[in-house]
């Protein structure tokens, strides 16, 4: 079964994260957390990115253009214990980037969502 994540990157990262994949590190936010080993971070659903953008994330963030990452982080070592969010603490290669979003493609990727979860036996995205 597929563990997929969202990561919230500004537009100017979105390259070399194509490039190269998500790397660990201890970033701004994480420095000033206090944080002492190196991950990467994502929402563990889309509802939860949504809400991160909506409050706390999209202030740190609101004057860059953000893309919302789906990525695939089955089989890497993660720490889910927060439920809403997920640490990586490896590599995360390009390749396991299943979708690329705009902030506006990820409004319209929550809609179509929730209207399959209101169909009657329709899967849940």
């Amino acid at each position: 079964m597929q563990t997929i994540a969202y990561h919230v990157t500004a537009a100017p990262s979105l390259a070399s994260i194509l490039q190269e994949g998500i790397r660990p590190a201890i970033g701004p936010r994480s420095e000033l957390l206090g944080e002492k080993r190196a991950a990467s971070y994502f929402f563990a659903s889309a509802e939860a990115c949504e809400d991160g953008l909506s409050n706390w994330l999209g202030e740190h963030l609101e004057d860059d253009e953000l893309h919302i990452l789906r990525v695939d982080l089955s089989g890497l070592q993660i720490d889910d214990a927060l439920g809403w969010e997920i640490s990586c603490y490896a590599h995360v290669p390009a390749t396991r980037i299943v979708e690329v979003l705009s902030e506006s493609e990820f409004e319209d990727y929550l809609a179509q969502s929730e209207r399959m979860i209101a169909v009657p036996g329709s899967r849940q995205m």
